[in-house]
């Protein structure tokens, strides 16, 4: 029996948000990882309309991908889980390749 899928920082399932970039024991989509990088490249603390906010730099929480603190990499928090910048590059990178790669077609 599969499991569904759903982003740990929106709870929405991978059916309705498009890709998920998995990390250990956390998920994240395509539009979170957007929202979480305006985060993060912003200079206010919030986004307007964002459940993503930029974690204090005295922080003890750790990236929930790499394990990173926020002294070491600026992180964004959001429904108890963190990412880093760091990460965050790195998942639209994934989103990125994934999005140019040949879709595989299917025999007749």
């Amino acid at each position: 029996m599969e499991t569904t899928r759903s982003c740990s920082y929106c709870g929405k399932g991978s059916e309705s948000r498009g890709q998920l970039i998995a990390g250990p024991s956390v998920y994240i989509c395509d539009a979170c990882v957007e929202v979480a990088a305006l985060t993060i490249g912003s200079e206010h603390a919030r986004e307007e309309g964002s459940h993503f906010e930029l974690l204090d730099q005295l922080s003890k929480q750790r990236c929930s991908f790499c394990g990173k603190r926020s002294r070491e990499v600026p992180r964004a928090s959001a429904s108890g889980h963190q990412i880093c910048g760091q990460c965050i590059t790195l998942a639209k990178r994934i989103i990125d390749e994934k999005a140019k790669a040949p879709v595989a077609q299917s025999e007749d």
